[in-house]
């Protein structure tokens, strides 16, 4: 997802977006600057075809915080189906030590319905652990799902 001359918009506060399913790998967010593994408290990690949280009050998810713009956030919105296939909601995420208000997706209601009973590829696992490991993210809550 080349960001060329990555910029956040002038006078504008960064926008934030949590990833814990294929958009950790950063040969998909390529260009994209990483803040770092994230945590994403009172909800919990569920594998279908895809990825997905959840809310669970005392569970975590751990993933990777990003820093995007509008138009990632447009791009975003295209690779996860957005409002159909994934929602998108403002979450609170810890990373460093420190709270940020980010952007993550969950599967829609329906979504979530029909993926039930459903596993992921090899290909798109791959992308996870490449992801995860990047950002030195722990595999546990993958290798718990599968």
């Amino acid at each position: 997802m080349r960001a060329d001359n990555f910029l956040t918009e002038a006078g504008q506060p960064p926008i934030y977006y949590f990833a814990y399913g294929m958009l950790t790998d950063p040969e998909i967010m390529d260009g994209i600057p990483l803040v770092g593994k994230a945590i994403l408290s009172n909800f919990e990690f569920e594998m279908f075809m895809y990825a997905n949280v959840k809310p669970s009050p005392r569970s975590k998810v751990y993933g990777t915080l990003w820093e995007v713009n509008r138009e990632v956030i447009s791009r975003l919105d295209q690779i996860e189906g957005y409002p159909t296939l994934y929602d998108r909601k403002m979450v609170p995420v810890i990373s460093n030590g420190k709270r940020y208000e980010a952007f993550v997706y969950t599967l829609t209601p329906e979504s979530r319905q029909e993926l039930e009973g459903s596993e992921p590829s090899q290909g798109y696992i791959n992308k996870l652990i490449r992801g995860y490991k990047n950002a030195n993210v722990p595999l546990e809550q993958l290798q718990r799902t599968l």
